[in-house]
Parts: structure tokens; sequence; C-alpha cells
């Protein structure tokens, strides 16, 4: 399993592994709790440009054997399980991605009233406050999409569309501001002592897990009633 994440300081690892043979390629899976020094049991950092402050794995299983009391569940139902939890896992991210996308907007707008050119703060210039706004405008829209998506969960209702609109509008919001406070930065932007190149980096991660972007756009697409593109 390739891009899983702290799996090289965990004690256990939440594994969905085939079972038996189904109709379906959902059916006959089978989620497991496995033990990481378990015999078989191989895990590699990968070299991320993103989420430095936490790893990154791949995990390699070669003959691992798991206990019967070990199965997660029911067998062969790991699948609907496990699609239980990937809604809560849209609305994480895309409060992630939010939060990264404000601290990009917060220091842009710090660097605006700082950094002087021409006689003044380079945040007097019309161009840049109009960045920042229309960052400002979709944070805020994505934030308010993350609290509703949140707010519904808690009150026990489905979330599968909700989930779907945060998460794309979060994702996409966060592209938008980092890549503003990389240009109002300029040469600084590209400075590892500086934090922007780091908002900048770890906002591209929310296009694709923990579904792409497209795909999210497929399934709310679906949910529109139109005919199902995949």
């Amino acid at each position: 399993k390739v891009f899983n994440t702290h799996a090289n300081v965990s004690d256990y690892l939440v594994v969905l592994a085939r079972s038996s043979e189904g109709e379906k390629r959902s059916q006959g899976l089978s989620m497991f709790l496995v033990d990481s020094k378990a015999d078989g049991v191989d895990v590699n950092v990968l070299d991320t440009i993103v989420f430095w402050a936490n790893a990154t794995c791949e995990t390699f299983f070669q003959d691992v054997a798991v206990p019967a009391d070990r199965v997660i569940g029911q067998v062969d139902q790991g699948w609907r399980q496990i699609t239980k939890t990937l809604d809560v896992e849209k609305v994480v991210v895309a409060a992630e991605a939010v939060g990264n996308a404000q601290a990009a907007l917060d220091y842009a707008l710090a660097y605006c009233g700082e950094r002087s050119a021409f006689g003044g703060p380079i945040g007097r210039f019309q161009s840049l406050q109009h960045y920042l706004a229309e960052a400002a405008v979709k944070i805020e829209s994505a934030r308010l999409l993350v609290r509703t998506a949140a707010a519904m969960y808690d009150a026990g209702e489905p979330i599968g569309y909700q989930s779907l609109l945060a998460k794309v509008a979060a994702s996409e919001a966060g592209v938008f501001a980092t890549d503003v406070g990389m240009r109002i930065l300029g040469g600084y932007g590209y400075m590892r002592e500086y934090p922007m190149q780091r908002y900048f980096r770890d906002s591209r991660v929310f296009l694709t897990g923990p579904i792409t972007n497209e795909m999210a756009l497929n399934q709310i697409a679906e949910k529109l009633g139109m005919q199902r593109s995949y």
C-alpha cells in the first residue's frame, strides 16, 4: 500500500484486504488490525515534497499472519465499513485545506503591510488587493461548507453530498490562496525560511486526497441526477 500516513510510527495498521471472491470487486474484503512489527511487514518512508511534519509511507506485506481475533467488524464486509468513514474524511481534509489556505492569506496580508516598494507598502496596489479579496471570498465560502457538513454529521444526517462540496471548494480555495501568496512574496516565496512555500506545497495534496477533485465532481454530478460517467 502506497501513500499511508504515520505507518512508520504506528503500533498497529488498519488493513483492508481481500478475504474471499465476490461478484463485485468491492465484495469479499475484510478489515484487519495488523501489528506493524509482525514478520512480513515492511514500511518505507517516501521522500515527498509535502507534509514534512508527518511521514508518508509505503507498506509491504509478505505472508503476514494475522490472528482471527484481529478482524475488525464482520468478515467480507470491510468495504461497507470503510465507506462509512470516507465522508467524514472528506470533511476533515476540507478543514485542513481551509486552515492551510487561511494561514497563507494571513501571511500574505501581513507581508503586504510590511513590504515597501515605490514609496509605500505594496498592499496599497489594487491588483494585490483584488487577489487577496478573491482568496478571502473562496476561503470563507469553503469554511461555511465545511461547517455545514460537520454540523449535519453531528446531527446524524447523511453528509455524502455536502462532504463532496466542502472537499472540492476547500482544496481549490487553498490552491488559489497559496498561489496568490507566492505571487505576492515574489522571490521570497521560494525561500525555505518563509512559510509560504510550505503552504503552497501542502495545498496541492488536498486536490487528490482522499479522492481526486475530478472524481468528487463526478459524484456531485451523479447526486444532481446526471448520468454516471465512470
